[in-house]
């Protein structure tokens, strides 16, 4: 099952989402799709749903109604257990608090999908090597890979957080301020490294965040605060 069947990646119909039974709408979203390869950056400050949003695509939260369809498959109709295996096999997720296993290494981290999913192991093809490429690629020093997770700065759980996501290929890459902790050259650094490996890949990118700087670098914009359009501006890029 992948996004080059046809089926578009992600598909969003009707979406209702409230925080509580009769509170305002947190999200609501009528029609919204992303195709294999593309890549759009989420605006919104913070509060205005982007997270909200990342997490009805992930699984990690049902909305009231709509459907989301990912790789041609509604997960609003899949159990919990099935969402997560689905998760698993076609998602990686850079999350804002990073959820890294405090006491297992950097390495051990970023191999967690290849545990988790024969389907990633298969697609990683030599896992091991392919976190010390990832790793390398993001600039992660050699003498922390072995550290424990709850040792390393901010910035460079950030990485390994994203090198977890990388690993395996998913169809789906979902990115909540992954730049937030990073300087601004090592932002541009790894936000180069982020789209040319979902463009090998022909990832479908969702990058959440608030500085609207980075949109040059992605097709479209999707403005959570406004999101009530079918089409997503174009960002030209």
């Amino acid at each position: 099952m992948d996004a080059l069947s046809g089926a578009p990646a992600v598909e969003i119909l009707g979406l209702v989402f409230r925080r509580r039974p009769g509170a305002p709408f947190c999200l609501n979203l009528a029609r919204f799709s992303l195709a294999a390869g593309e890549r759009l950056f989420l605006a919104g400050k913070s509060g205005s749903g982007k997270s909200t949003l990342l997490n009805l695509i992930g699984g990690a939260i049902a909305p009231e109604r709509g459907a989301i369809r990912l790789l041609g498959e509604d997960i609003t109709r899949f159990s919990s257990a099935r969402r997560d295996r689905f998760r698993a096999d076609h998602m990686g997720f850079i999350f804002q608090q990073f959820n890294l296993a405090p006491y297992l290494s950097a390495f051990e981290n970023a191999l967690l999908p290849c545990r988790f999913s024969p389907r990633r192991r298969a697609r990683a093809q030599h896992p091991q090597r392919e976190v010390e490429r990832l790793f390398t690629a993001l600039d992660l020093a050699p003498q922390c890979w072995k550290q424990q997770a709850a040792t390393l700065s901010v910035g460079e759980q950030q990485r390994v957080a994203a090198a977890r996501a990388l690993l395996g290929r998913p169809e789906i890459l979902l990115a909540d301020e992954p730049t937030s902790a990073l300087d601004a050259e090592r932002q541009l650094a790894f936000l180069d490294t982020l789209l040319d490996e979902a463009g090998q890949a022909r990832s479908a990118l969702v990058f959440a965040s608030h500085d609207r700087r980075l949109a040059e670098r992605f097709h479209r914009i999707l403005d959570i605060e406004h999101p009530q359009g079918d089409n997503p501006e174009d960002a030209g890029g």
